[in-house]
């Protein structure tokens, strides 16, 4: 057992080692969460614990065997008086036992009507499903933060590269603007003003590193992954995978896709179960026994083992509650309420369901819309700031052209980032309501 645990250990560094030295995807990230993270641990043995439950309900319904045994010492033995006149003229002082005497037996019991446990049966199968749905919550939820931080991260690795882009454009320009100052064809204020937007540069990188950094901390954080070791991303591109979707390829909002939704149901149909069980709690308990055992008397303990005589018996048990002050009709109607209310607010949690899958597919479209168009136009910006450095290279446009149409693409850059955010945003949040982002990841692994 020692070395089957070393080699386990051994084989969960060297697996953790190698996903270091990758460069991960979003279903990697998923996969290696679903996996390691202590959430789905604690999930899956909630889940086990629900099964255990169902069983020791189901148990009620077996049967029941039990042994006894005892010795018992009358150290006084009670004697027992026969009134005059029946054996004879005085009364009689008669003890009608010994003074030890042993006792052993074995019951079996065995339920054979018990509409109550018939109920708490049939509410164990409801838990043990509540217990599996509760599980995929907690994986769909898994999967929301991991996609939200590794979205995040990709962000800021696109920032970095449009920031790296625009410090080399920056950098050649200062070499070119030396040159210039020191032939003195350049003025110092316009020299320091490239400075200055050179800085800011270098400014908004050292930001944009540290976002990250933190951002891939989370990440580490939300798989389960080792904070002192490095975790490598996939490379960025300029456009999000999906972003040019059209809307008819969306998913379609179908309730039972919806863990919460059918976690509702769940809890309205056991709260439906405990109402009739508190209903029908007066109804005969039936249930049948079969007994054997030995017993032995003696003026010594010895005697009592050596006259042990048997005895046998079967029967059956009938026990119901005829009346309990009303409170079982108080208990039922407080259920009965309960039960009424959760169907009520089932209703109304549809409602709110099918208003999210609106309101995040009314996003995700503006989303989409807008993040075409600020691609368009970081496309744009960038052909004009080409051609205006170009025209500057040539002496034919001023510094305050370039500066201009260089700011002008640094905000191009920055709409779209920002159009870049909110389309993963829209997005997750429209698998959210769709019940679709555990799907959604199965189709990622499976490709």
């Amino acid at each position: 057992m020692k070395f089957i645990r070393c080699w386990m250990l051994g084989w969960l560094l060297y697996s953790t080692v190698l996903v270091a030295q990758e460069k991960l995807s979003l279903e990697d990230c998923i996969a290696y969460g679903l996996t390691n993270h202590g959430s789905m641990t604690i999930a899956e043995n909630n889940r086990l614990a629900s099964e255990a439950a169902v069983n020791e309900v189901v148990a009620g319904y077996l049967p029941k065997v039990s042994v006894n045994g005892s010795i018992d010492d009358n150290i006084k033995v009670q004697e027992q008086v026969i009134p005059a006149g029946i054996f004879s003229d005085e009364d009689l002082r008669v003890a009608f036992t010994k003074q030890f005497n042993t006792t052993g037996s074995v019951q079996v019991d065995q339920v054979i009507y018990d509409q109550s446990l018939l109920i708490g049966i049939k509410a164990g199968k409801f838990n043990k499903a509540q217990a599996t749905l509760t599980k995929q919550q907690q994986e769909e939820q898994l999967v929301y933060s991991i996609s939200t931080y590794y979205y995040q991260s990709w962000v800021y690795q696109l920032q970095l590269k449009f920031l790296e882009q625009n410090k080399d454009s920056y950098q050649s320009q200062l070499e070119i603007a030396g040159l210039q100052f020191q032939k003195g064809t350049l003025s110092k204020v316009d020299y320091d003003r490239l400075q200055v937007n050179y800085n800011s540069i270098l400014s908004n990188i050292r930001t944009a590193s540290n976002n990250l950094y933190n951002s891939i901390n989370k990440l580490k954080n939300a798989i389960g992954f080792p904070l002192d070791q490095e975790l490598m991303l996939q490379e960025v591109s300029n456009v999000p995978e999906g972003a040019l979707t059209n809307e008819d390829s969306w998913d379609t909002f179908k309730l039972q896709q919806r863990s919460d939704y059918l976690l509702d149901s769940l809890q309205t149909q056991l709260l439906e179960l405990d109402f009739k069980r508190i209903r029908y709690s007066n109804l005969p308990r039936l249930s049948f026994y079969a007994r054997y055992g030995t017993i032995g008397f003696g003026d010594n303990l010895s005697e009592s083992f050596n006259t042990q005589q048997a005895f046998s018996a079967i029967g059956i048990k009938l026990s119901s509650t005829l009346f309990e002050g009303f409170g079982k009709k108080a208990r039922a109607k407080q259920a009965e309420l309960k039960y009424l209310n959760a169907q009520e607010q089932q209703r109304l949690n549809v409602n709110t369901y099918e208003l999210e899958v609106e309101n995040a597919s009314h996003k995700l479209t503006t989303a989409t819309t807008a993040i075409n168009q600020e691609l368009e136009n970081v496309s744009l910006a960038e052909s004009v700031f080409n051609g205006t450095n170009l025209q500057y290279q040539k002496g034919v446009a001023s510094l305050k052209d370039w500066l201009d149409d260089q700011l002008a693409y640094k905000e191009a850059q920055r709409n779209y980032l920002q159009a870049v955010v909110d389309y993963y945003v829209a997005t997750l949040e429209l698998k959210k309501a769709n019940g679709s982002l555990f799907t959604n990841y199965n189709t990622l692994k499976s490709n």
